[in-house]
């Protein structure tokens, strides 16, 4: 494998381990809010966790457009493009369309 290769997956490896310590605060979180009386506080956490979570991913994909492909997304819609890409990635190709018209009906 090329070293370069390499670099990334090792990156990918960490950002991977860090996307589940996240998770699992995330989860310990939610866990806690259904518990508790203070279930805003736990929310919270929750949230930023998930915050994290988008971060660690956005992270990764940056590593790949970096490391093999050399170039990284730029302008003004490279977050709609990323969001996009990641959604596909997930959940197959289909699911931007739905999504878009769910959008659409909740609005009306």
């Amino acid at each position: 494998m090329i070293e370069c290769y390499l670099v990334v997956a090792s990156r990918i490896r960490q950002e991977l381990t860090d996307l589940e310590r996240v998770v699992s605060r995330a989860e310990q979180a939610m866990g806690l809010a259904r518990n508790s009386t203070e279930h805003d506080l736990y929310l919270d956490s929750v949230a930023l966790n998930l915050h994290d979570f988008y971060g660690g991913l956005e992270r990764i994909f940056r590593h790949i457009a970096t490391g093999v492909d050399q170039s990284l997304p730029g302008g003004p819609e490279w977050h709609r493009a990323h969001r996009t890409a990641t959604l596909r990635l997930f959940f197959g190709t289909g699911v931007t369309g739905k999504i878009k018209t769910k959008r659409r009906t909740q609005l009306s």
